[in-house]
């Protein structure tokens, strides 16, 4: 074991915009609490909501400590009565089956000493504990940036929350096999080539299975036909195949089931989209989970009532005095894990970013 770090006043650092951290921490655990009591009228803990065990016991201070441990109650031999629970990291129920970070809360009954201003009545100390070596971030603010992931999938489909609950363990490697409703807000000042390749990447490969993985392209009515025979052209090079290939840039998705429901989406998307482009698969594809890739018009993001997991790219345009109204319509979708925007006006990405609520700009 190392050495322990004595603590100084030096060693805490004061973040120049904690007062504003602390507002949107609340504010993100509230719109948690706010989403699971609407689902389930019933008010939750924000994070850490189901309770995996409720116990009682004693805590028995060792005589033997060392000086740097017989510290504050440990300070005398003495037992104390202690109320234990453990949970898991979300704030909405999730199955046993789900793996999740663990947490385990300590109570400690009977400690007297000198407390914080406000709490000079109070004979209890808190412990809070995690199955991890050390904390998975570094300070508030880094806290605040996977709370506002978590949130974002909060109430929604239960691979998001798996692929959440990895970035709060710091696996982020096990959130690439999950999707989300991510957009890109493209306007008329951006490089339509420099677009088409991004969306074509974010969006078609992996076989669109990434939680990054673009869903919907909104694009400003000036550069939305350039862009969009510039997407066409490019999705007809996609290598569809062996994903074992180095060739290859789509494989398949990753069952069965995930291929019937990108069918039927496909299938509607026909019917109330206009097809972009809908490619063939070659022969090599015929055994296999294989889907082929496709790009549609839409109305807007308000047509999409779920996620996609897959080889599927949406494209809305919008007028450039629309911008507000898309944001907030991706804000409404509550499924933003990411937000990508191409634009050479720095006013217009500050004002998205500032704008967005979404999990990463």
């Amino acid at each position: 074991m190392s050495d322990p770090v004595i603590y100084t006043p030096e060693l805490e650092h004061t973040l120049e915009d904690e007062a504003q951290i602390a507002a949107d921490l609340r504010e993100a655990m509230l719109s948690i609490s706010r989403k699971t009591d609407a689902d389930g009228f019933h008010g939750l803990r924000s994070v850490h909501a189901k309770s995996h065990a409720l116990l009682t016991g004693e805590l028995e201070v060792d005589a033997n400590l060392p000086p740097y441990l017989a510290q504050g109650l440990f300070g005398h031999v003495k037992t104390y009565p202690v109320i234990m629970r453990f949970s898991t990291t979300p704030g909405d129920i999730l199955p046993d089956s789900v793996s999740t970070p663990r947490g385990l809360a300590i109570k400690v009954v009977g400690v007297q000493g000198a407390r914080l201003p406000g709490t000079e009545n109070d004979v209890t100390q808190d412990f809070v504990m995690i199955n991890g070596p050390a904390f998975q971030t570094s300070n508030a603010k880094s806290f605040l940036n996977s709370l506002k992931l978590l949130a974002a999938t909060t109430d929604k489909a239960e691979g998001a929350k798996v692929a959440l609950s990895a970035v709060m363990r710091g696996t982020e490697k096990v959130i690439e096999t999950f999707g989300g409703q991510n957009a890109m807000i493209v306007d008329s000042s951006a490089l339509p080539e420099q677009v088409v390749k991004d969306a074509l990447y974010s969006g078609f490969y992996s076989a669109g299975q990434r939680c990054s993985a673009l869903r919907v392209l909104f694009l400003q009515e000036e550069i939305a036909d350039k862009t969009i025979e510039l997407l066409k052209g490019a999705m007809r090079e996609l290598r569809i195949g062996d994903p074992a290939a180095l060739a290859t840039d789509v494989g398949p998705v990753i069952d069965e089931a995930a291929r019937a429901r990108l069918e039927a989406h496909a299938g509607e998307m026909q019917n109330t989209g206009k097809v972009i482009q809908r490619l063939s698969l070659p022969a090599v594809c015929q055994y296999g989970t294989f889907f082929a890739p496709l790009a549609v018009e839409i109305a807007g993001l308000e047509q999409l009532q779920q996620e996609h997991f897959g080889p599927i790219l949406h494209v809305a345009r919008f007028p450039g005095r629309r911008l507000d109204g898309v944001i907030e319509s991706i804000n409404n979708s509550r499924y933003g894990l990411t937000l990508g925007v191409h634009s050479r006006i720095e006013t217009t990405w500050r004002r998205v970013q500032s704008q967005a609520r979404v999990g990463n700009c």
